[in-house]
């Protein structure tokens, strides 16, 4: 990892999460370096990034082939 590295845990907001937060948050301590940070992000109104993923508005082209393509 390069200087000043940000070691990020995005597990599952429950309590197997949280252990496995544990565990890489102990991981990285383990390294002895101590410039590298550790931040935990879960997901905000959800229990795991899927259902983030899922909850967000995606955006559709529709093909029309009666409209010709402009470059």
């Amino acid at each position: 990892m390069p200087v000043d590295s940000e070691i990020v845990s995005a597990m599952d907001a429950d309590a197997d999460g949280a252990k496995l937060t544990d565990v890489v948050r102990k991981a990285v301590a383990m390294t002895g370096r101590l410039d590298l940070r550790f931040a935990v992000q879960e997901p905000c109104g959800f229990k795991d990034w899927n259902d983030v993923l899922r909850a967000k508005p995606q955006t559709f082209f529709s093909y029309r082939p009666d409209v010709p393509f402009v470059t």
